[in-house]
């Protein structure tokens, strides 16, 4: 019993000892991680907070662009900006405010918005729509070298039909009709699912002639 009991102390006596050494670290480290955890969990409270409040923001927008009103759409716009820089649905009042834009035909202001989708969005999908409208844009306003330069960058399978459509329409005003019948044939191959988007084609190939 009395042998027990000595056992007993020196495991005591060497947690005293290993307490007193390294005691320090492990309450600091107990605390950085209790930190760690807290300021992690407000952070995603904050988070989510902040993406109800953009998407209340973006309701009204949404609404708002529906009746194509140009400047209650700029303006929630401007406020989601300068408010939730980071959160997705400023994406996406940037793109249905360029549409509102183009509407109007503001081509300089439905650049803007399109520009803060590609520099901001870290959705490829979302970005090469943004890209694809910009070169719309570009084409109307006949800046044929910012248009094909736009479109030098590599854009998702799903859109290559529009991607062609558009290269078929930049040819186009470039005068190039041979290049701008080929793309376009490429175009209405890959648009086999999609019916409206191989009909827009075909008049434009209509267009064309031989």
């Amino acid at each position: 019993m009395a042998r027990l009991n000595l056992e007993e102390q020196e495991q005591i006596s060497k947690l005293a000892y290993f307490w007193r050494d390294y005691g320090k670290y492990i309450i600091g480290i107990i605390i950085v991680v209790i930190v760690a955890y807290s300021s992690n969990e407000v952070y995603q409270w904050k988070t989510k907070e902040k993406a109800a409040q953009a998407a209340e923001i973006y309701s009204k927008l949404e609404k708002a662009a529906l009746k194509n009103d140009a400047v209650i759409t700029y303006n929630l716009a401007s406020q989601m900006q300068a408010e939730y820089p980071k959160i997705e649905y400023t994406t996406f009042a940037n793109m249905m405010s360029a549409k509102v834009a183009f509407a109007h035909k503001d081509l300089d202001k439905a650049s803007i918005y399109l520009n803060l989708v590609i520099k901001s969005s870290k959705d490829k999908y979302l970005v090469d729509i943004a890209r694809l409208r910009l070169a719309d844009v570009y084409i109307d306003q006949k800046k044929t070298k910012e248009a094909m330069d736009l479109m030098q960058e590599k854009t998702v399978s799903e859109l290559m039909p529009l991607y062609h459509e558009k290269m078929g329409d930049l040819y186009f005003i470039m005068n190039e009709k041979i290049k701008a019948h080929n793309s376009y044939k490429i175009a209405m191959g890959l648009a086999t699912g999609s019916p409206d988007l191989a009909q827009a084609i075909q008049m434009k190939l209509d267009a064309l002639g031989n």
